[in-house]
Parts: structure tokens; sequence; C-alpha cells
């Protein structure tokens, strides 16, 4: 008789020491493999993932909330409620190199990182969102709603920016804005028709959709709306139909060590599936591949003033 050992998932550690009040939300710092754990009661612990151990913990202001990690300047951004700052910590050293004011004394709802420009989004209280420059660290614009803002969400494949907002003259349905990254201006303006887009989005670039769930309360505790929207974006789909070159794989296609472009080829980006920019080249035609694990890739390129995107499967 054999027994066939299946590989099955496990708890393997639960990790509390230098932990602070109320983890709330985390972000991976890929480039030395560390997580950074906001804490409600104010400080951020630093979890080294070879350690599964807490290794710092830096003190930040209280009521933090939210944060997100720029990959390309190497820092983590820290929001807060009921104060009007943005802390930036440098990860290589896991300090606060500065303190932004963003006028709000109830902010962020929400923070995103706009990957492709290098800006970070920050939805306040007030009527507006703020932008901040990844690599100056200064606000370079603010962009007005008709309304409350929540949410930031960036969608790295129409380079767009969706935040949800509730109008208080119309206080039946929450809203969604929508700012093209490329020019930073508010383009769009959709009813979802109902309250409570308070939640974290989610993106299916296999069809370009994003999910926007609804969850609030009436004044008397009751729970109300409990329904997901789906916002298509139609001027773009997310694999193109009409890409005319060919995409040579080495040395196969589902395990692809790297892959060959043609010349003209340019502005090559790969993304995850949950939307994350995991690898940039200005230029070139052979684009290694030989460190991404299992899943499903998408490859933006340009050529001639076009963009084309392709799906990438590897199995290994």
């Amino acid at each position: 008789m054999f027994l066939l050992l299946m590989e099955r998932d496990s708890l393997i550690k639960i990790i509390e020491e230098g932990i602070g009040e109320g983890p709330i939300h985390l972000c991976l710092s890929e480039h030395n493999n560390k997580i950074y754990c906001v804490n409600w009661g104010g400080n951020v612990s630093v979890i080294s993932s070879d350690l599964d151990s807490v290794i710092n913990v830096i003190s930040v202001a209280p009521c933090s909330h939210s944060m997100c990690y720029n990959l390309r300047d190497k820092k983590v951004y820290v929001g807060h409620l009921y104060n009007p700052v943005v802390e930036i910590i440098c990860t290589e050293g896991d300090t606060i190199i500065t303190t932004i004011n963003v006028g709000s004394d109830i902010v962020p709802f929400g923070i995103c990182y706009d990957s492709i420009h290098n800006k970070i989004y920050i939805s306040t209280g007030a009527n507006y969102v703020v932008v901040i420059d990844g690599e100056t660290n200064n606000i370079i614009d603010v962009i007005y709603f008709y309304g409350w803002p929540w949410i930031v969400f960036f969608n790295p494949l129409n380079k767009k920016i969706y935040v949800s907002y509730e109008n208080p003259w119309i206080p039946e349905s929450s809203f969604v804005g929508i700012i093209d990254g490329s020019t930073g201006r508010k383009i769009d303006s959709i009813s979802l028709y109902r309250r409570g887009a308070y939640y974290p989005f989610c993106l299916n670039p296999q069809e370009n959709r994003v999910y926007i769930p609804h969850a609030w309360c009436d004044a008397n505790g009751n729970p109300m709306d409990s329904v997901i929207s789906i916002i298509k974006d139609n001027s773009e789909i997310s694999e193109s139909s009409t890409c005319f070159f060919e995409i040579k794989y080495f040395p196969n296609s589902f395990n692809p060590e790297y892959i060959i472009l043609p010349f003209w080829i340019e502005n090559i980006e790969i993304f995850e599936i949950s939307g994350k920019l995991i690898k940039k080249e200005r230029r070139g035609n052979i684009i290694f591949l030989k460190n991404l694990k299992s899943g499903v890739y998408f490859v933006r390129m340009s050529s001639f003033k076009k963009e084309y995107i392709k799906k990438l499967l590897i199995i290994k």
C-alpha cells in the first residue's frame, strides 16, 4: 500500500513581539525582502521575510491607517486618520525622511502608487485628492471632487486612477471619479447607484475590470448595502488582438527564461495579474524572465506610437 503525501499549506509562525497595537495594513519592500506593517497605535513594524520576525519599529503619528510602497525610489508612505500628514519612510535605513502636510484633518482614507508615472495619490476627508511626486516628495497637484474621496486605486493597464467618493447632495449613491494618470486630470465620473464604496478595489487585468465592494450601516448600526459594483474600461482591452509582430520564447513558451522582441519595440513593462508592475525596460529586444514565478503576467509594449498588451503564462 502506498501513501500519497500531498503538499499542503500550514501555519508556520505567529509574530507577536514587536507588533504594535492594531496592525491594519501591510506592504512588501521587494528590493530588500521586508514587510512593513502599519499599526493603528502609531508605529510601523518592520518584518524580515528571511527571519519572519520584527527587526525594527518606526514611530509614526497616531491613528496610522494606510500605506503604499514606491519600488522605484524605495520608499513607504504612511497616512493617518484625524491627522493631516503623510510620513515617508526610506526602506534602506528604516527612517522617516520627511513629513508632508496634505491639508485635511481627516486623511487619508486611501493611498495608491502610480508605478508608471512615479506619483502617489492620497484621498482626503475633504473634497480633493493630493498628488505627490515620488522622486522629490513634493505636492505637485490637487484634484478636486464634489464630495468626500475615500479609496484611490491605480490601474496600470489603462494608466487611470479610480477614486470612490460621496456627493453630499446625492446621498443615496457613491461615485467613482476617474483620473488620467498621464495628464493628472479628472476625465469622468460614474454613479454606482449604491452607497458604501469605502473598501479596497480589485483589478481583473484579463478583462480590464475593476471590482468595488459596498458595505455600510445606517445611524442605528443596521447593515445596509452588500453588493459589488464592476467597472469595465471599454476603450482598451487587456490583450491586444491586433499585435502584428511575433514574440519569441526561449527555451519554450511555458517556462521562458527570456523573450525576444523586434528591435523597434520600446517601453516594455511586465505586470503581475494583480496589476503590479514588476519589470520595466526602456528599450531592448531581449527581456529576461528567469526570476518570475509561475503565474499569469501581462507584457505591455509600445511601437510607432501604439501600445500592445500580450498575456504571458509561466508554468514551472
